[in-house]
């Protein structure tokens, strides 16, 4: 019993010998091409991190491409959600590092993956605070006082005037998360979503701030490798 238990599991530690090499599929998951790694009649395709027939393939990850820290088995790998470099914040979360061109924000996610808003879980904006990184997301958070000193600085004046969405007379902040810190960089404890972090169009600031500005895209650039977006998973 303990054996086949073991085996549903594929773990396959001491099973394989109660099957014969044609009754086990391929594509059990291995780490080392070793006598036991697979059952009877496979081999361990260390490249692909699973167990195939001699002269067969399997479709395991792509070990070139995921991190070589075996700690974290193969299946909860994903491929990642940025078009170029870019870090896993969480499962399905991904902060893709810039340049940011003009109206391109959305193509440095990758295929699967769209710019997202601020509506962050407490975890995700945790882990995103400990990156090296400044991401932007589609949300803008707007303020409609007339006094801004340059850069801005979140005192009570203007905290007070913090809205998450739009009045009448307004200036604008692009929201983000990230551990970067820059002159322009603005975080007010008020937030929209999870976020309130934001980005001053205010020069000097290290991104350029279009008129538009508009809420549910990303249309600001900046040639900063540090500051990117966000991406999440469809």
């Amino acid at each position: 019993m303990r054996c086949a238990i073991l085996f549903a599991l594929s773990l396959l530690v001491g099973c394989s010998s109660l099957f014969t090499s044609g009754d086990i599929p391929e594509g059990y998951l291995c780490r080392e091409d070793s006598a036991d790694a697979c059952p009877s009649g496979q081999v361990c395709d260390v490249s692909k991190g699973c167990c195939r027939k001699p002269g067969s393939s399997c479709n395991g990850p792509d070990l070139a491409s995921v991190p070589t820290d075996l700690s974290t088995p193969p299946d909860l790998w994903e491929p990642s959600g940025c078009a170029g470099k870019g870090v896993r914040i969480a499962p399905g979360l991904y902060g893709c590092d810039g340049p940011i061109a003009k109206g391109q924000a959305g193509s440095l996610c990758a295929a699967g993956y769209t710019l997202t808003d601020s509506s962050l879980s407490p975890l995700e904006f945790s882990e995103c605070g400990k990156i090296n990184g400044f991401y932007l997301t589609t949300t803008l958070i707007y303020h409609s006082g007339l006094d801004v000193t340059v850069p801005v600085q979140c005192n009570i004046q203007f905290k007070d005037t913090l809205n998450c969405t739009q009045p009448t007379s307004t200036f604008r902040f692009r929201l983000g998360c990230g551990g970067f810190r820059f002159t322009g960089y603005v975080e007010c404890y008020k937030s929209c979503g999870a976020l309130y972090q934001a980005v001053s169009c205010y020069r000097p600031t290290p991104i350029e701030c279009w008129p538009a500005q508009t809420p549910g895209i990303i249309d600001e650039s900046s040639s900063n490798p540090n500051i990117g977006v966000l991406c999440r998973k469809k």
